[in-house]
């Protein structure tokens, strides 16, 4: 990667840090020329072309740790080849993403190779462009329902299914939480108690520490240092905002023709899309039904 490229990436990602939530992206030229020379450089045709002032830039919902742009050629500028007309850039702002980059690229890859995930158009430090598929992610009310799960089942057994060139042991969680909680003892919070909420008083102490945090932590590794689980390639942040509902069908994954019914009975399987792997790993099997 360019220097050049890098650079620019921290220019963005400056200033990003420094905008309000309902700040119209399209209306700042920095971001603009940063979100421009990206998709010249790796998208090329068109978008070489097309002035800056003209490219259209719109900030997406969704993307808990991520900020989504989507990034489309004005009517004045069609494709000259097979270049896309828009595209999705995806910056990280998540500390565990740009540590476990190397990982979710190449499992980005996998899926798009596999047509289970969006296209791959480039990477780059701190962030990617992707094919943008019009979608929405599921609420948590169709996640509960039992048509739903037995639908996302059927697309999460093709990801359980994937060789995947990473590191084969499944400690990247417990290794994560041991990193995250390190963390959260060198915050002025610390050294203090946290008071659980009494939603959790069931099943919790009404108020914790880090050291009781720890406790859990070690003897949570022991339990899964005896299990006989099998392991397999798991995504372990299956929540509802990382399962999007294809709205129209998209140019890379593989699905029938769209319909306009969107009950859970009466989906295809095949229109839902898992993303965000920032957390992937190979994993005991029964993890991912906790």
């Amino acid at each position: 990667m360019s220097s050049a490229t890098e650079n620019s990436f921290r220019g963005m990602k400056q200033i990003l840090s420094e905008l309000d939530t309902d700040t119209d992206a399209n209306t700042i030229f920095e971001l603009k020329e940063r979100a421009h020379m990206l998709c010249a450089r790796f998208l090329d045709g068109a978008w070489k072309i097309v002035k800056i002032e003209e490219l259209q830039l719109e900030r997406l919902k969704g993307g808990m740790s991520n900020m989504l742009f989507l990034c489309r050629l004005p009517d004045a500028y069609p494709p000259l080849s097979n270049e896309p007309d828009k595209v999705l850039l995806r910056i990280y702002f998540n500390p565990e993403t740009e540590s476990h980059l190397v990982a979710e690229s190449v499992i980005f890859t996998l899926l798009s190779e596999r047509h289970l995930g969006p296209k791959l158009y480039g990477i780059f430090s701190g962030g990617r462009l992707e094919e943008y598929i019009p979608s929405r992610p599921l609420s948590w009310k169709e996640l509960a329902l039992p048509e739903m799960s037995s639908k996302i089942a059927q697309r999460l057994v093709r990801v359980h299914q994937l060789e995947v060139p990473i590191w084969k042991e499944p400690d990247y969680l417990c290794d994560a939480l041991g990193r995250w909680l390190k963390q959260l003892i060198q915050t002025p919070s610390g050294s203090g108690e946290f008071v659980i909420p009494t939603f959790y008083s069931d099943s919790a102490p009404q108020i914790i520490t880090c050291a009781d945090i720890a406790n859990e932590l070690d003897f949570l590794k022991k339990c899964v240092s005896k299990s006989k689980s099998v392991i397999t390639f798991c995504h372990n942040d299956l929540q509802e905002g990382n399962i999007l509902l294809l709205q129209s069908s998209s140019g890379n994954i593989i699905t029938p023709s769209i319909a306009q019914h969107n009950s859970a009975s009466t989906i295809n399987a095949s229109r839902l899309v898992i993303i965000d792997f920032e957390y992937a790993s190979y994993n005991h099997r029964y993890a991912r039904f906790n």
